[in-house]
């Protein structure tokens, strides 16, 4: 039997040992703690449908989906429920190979608390940059921050079709319940992506939205052409299900030098 081969050699010697992993329980816990969620009734169907409706107008324009999360960032951080984001977590944690030392940046953080339990539980020895393009969804996340106790974590204002770091500075990149996937910006997202994600086997492009098996093949092949490739040999996807529609968790790492199509960057 041959040996096996040591998955990405690391110049400055082994990456710290991964911590324990979180409970289900304690997320929701931190959750409660950072929001209040307990206090939230439900959203009205109608309200969703509004809200739905609203946001589909303004996927269109990033100006317009900006003004769209600046007038309703308090819905959207009073209708967050950690059972939506558990499955994600637990998913996250399995398959996107989180260490103690990592740089973490997330896209479209909203109000930051999944963003804040990564950074104090996960990455305690690295750093979570939140990147929103809204400021009231911001602000909101710098009380979640503030009320966690995370340190090591920064809150940004700005697009996800302009990164606000340096090529080749993350480990990981994560978009949770984004949809920029049906927005006319995902092709520049998953190019900045690319730009900003280190170039080995543990770097991590994490994407989660509800999708069909149509919509899944059609992300995988907007990320096969942006010079990603999937974790596990031809997989690329995770279906998280119980919510009454189909969740899909994907995980995708940069391929170096890119072979997929001619750009540089």
């Amino acid at each position: 039997m041959r040996p096996r081969k040591s998955r990405s050699p690391k110049p400055s010697g082994l990456k710290t040992p991964r911590l324990p992993e979180p409970s289900n329980r304690e997320f929701a816990e931190f959750a409660k703690n950072a929001l209040g969620f307990g206090s939230n009734p439900p959203a009205s169907i109608e309200s969703l449908r509004m809200l739905s409706a609203e946001k589909e107008k303004a996927k269109g324009s990033l100006a317009e989906t900006r003004k769209f999360y600046d007038r309703h960032a308090l819905e959207f951080s009073r209708m967050f429920k950690p059972v939506f984001t558990e499955k994600e977590l637990d998913a996250i944690m399995r398959v996107g190979n989180i260490m103690p030392d990592d740089k973490i940046a997330s896209v479209g953080s909203g109000n930051a608390v999944l963003e804040s339990f990564i950074a104090k539980k996960l990455v305690p020895k690295g750093r979570v940059s939140c990147v929103d393009i809204s400021k009231e969804l911001g602000l909101i996340a710098k009380s979640v921050a503030e009320k966690s106790g995370a340190k090591n974590l920064s809150i940004i204002n700005g697009s996800a079709t302009h990164l606000p770091f340096k090529d080749s500075t993350q480990d990981k990149l994560l978009a949770i319940q984004t949809d920029l996937s049906e927005t006319p910006f995902f092709r520049q997202f998953l190019k900045e992506s690319r730009r900003v994600l280190k170039k080995n086997p543990d770097s991590r492009l994490v994407i989660s939205q509800p999708a069909d098996s149509a919509a899944v093949a059609r992300i995988v092949l907007e990320l096969t052409a942006s010079g990603f490739r999937p974790v596990a040999r031809g997989q690329y996807s995770v279906s998280l299900g119980g919510f009454g529609f189909t969740n899909v968790i994907l995980f995708a790492m940069p391929v170096s030098p890119m072979k997929s199509i001619g750009q540089r960057h």
